[in-house]
């Protein structure tokens, strides 16, 4: 009799009620995960041990699992760790008991192809960044979408340069070079002239031909120019002289806020000092070496306006 009492109806809850049918389900359910907590083995991932998948008579209800949702990365605050070499992570330091020159260059040649990894690296990021948002900054820029932004002023964009550094910490030189330069420079390969790079004064000329008439013109007119060109490569004056045998009419693309124009031009005194102040030696030197085609045009310029004016130039 004590063994009757003792047993427990499986239809029943401890009180002897008769449970319901919800709370049937809870209760296999609950079962069912325990069973699989409790099972870490072939038979948790429904195999035998012999690896085959095993096939239950009863079907069993999968309880629904909750998903987190997925924030695209721009948006999360963890910052995602890099992908490392794993050539990079094998660091051999120097025998502690080694000479300490021969420890000096086991640090020096560690560092130094840890370096240009970095820089191979960089460099294929670089590369695969031109290559997937040139195409959009080149849109942008072509078609003055950045217009429709503000800035962080709340105002529209009228710079794109602006636009660049606001949104996406980008230099004026790197978003031109990546609108302009680098696409000037695959058309002319297409064309059989491999160049390594562009002056700014040789993209200033090319850039229009470009964007009003066209990549084949951008050959047409390089083509032109290296026919009659004195030196090396095409010089700019020697590019504009050739769009205009070829009577390719190209009108100025200006990219600069209309304010900061005008005012540069309602106080020419101001704008001669803030030059005097930037064109000390050292600067003068570096742009030489970066655009002394640009640097050979300003100095033409304030030569004339020195003559015009009855100034003697020294």
């Amino acid at each position: 009799m004590g063994g009757v009492m003792g047993r427990v109806t499986i239809g029943q809850n401890r009180q002897g009620e008769k449970e319901s049918a919800v709370e049937r389900r809870r209760r296999e359910a609950r079962e069912a995960a325990a069973a699989a907590a409790a099972d870490s083995g072939p038979a948790r991932r429904g195999e035998d041990d012999t690896g085959e998948t095993g096939r239950p008579d009863a079907k069993a209800e999968t309880p629904p699992v909750h998903v987190d949702r997925v924030v695209p990365a721009q948006q999360t605050m963890e910052p995602v760790a890099p992908a490392v070499d794993s050539a990079a992570r094998a660091v051999e330091l120097p025998d502690p008991d080694a000479e300490p020159t021969e420890q000096l260059a086991v640090c020096e040649r560690g560092i130094h192809g840890a370096k240009a990894r970095w820089t191979a690296t960089m460099a294929k990021a670089n590369e695969a960044f031109i290559a997937e948002a040139g195409p959009y900054l080149e849109w942008m820029h072509q078609h003055k979408l950045y217009k429709l932004m503000l800035d962080n002023g709340g105002k529209p964009y009228r710079s794109f340069a602006k636009y660049l550094k606001e949104q996406h910490d980008l230099t004026r030189r790197t978003g031109y070079r990546i609108t302009q330069t680098i696409p000037l420079l695959r058309i002319l390969a297409a064309h059989g002239h491999r160049l390594p790079d562009l002056s700014s004064r040789q993209v200033d000329a090319l850039h229009p031909v470009r964007t009003q008439h066209g990549d084949e013109a951008v050959g047409r007119v390089w083509s032109t120019a290296s026919e009659t060109m004195k030196g090396p490569l095409p010089t700019p004056e020697e590019l504009e002289k050739a769009k205009q045998l070829l009577s390719l009419t190209t009108k100025p693309e200006l990219d600069d806020e209309p304010e900061a124009l005008a005012a540069g031009a309602a106080d020419p005194g101001a704008a001669v000092e803030r030059a005097v102040k930037l064109l000390v030696p050292e600067t003068v030197r570096e742009a030489v070496k970066k655009d002394p085609d640009r640097v050979r045009g300003l100095v033409r310029v304030l030569n004339a306006a020195l003559a015009e004016a009855g100034e003697r130039v020294d």
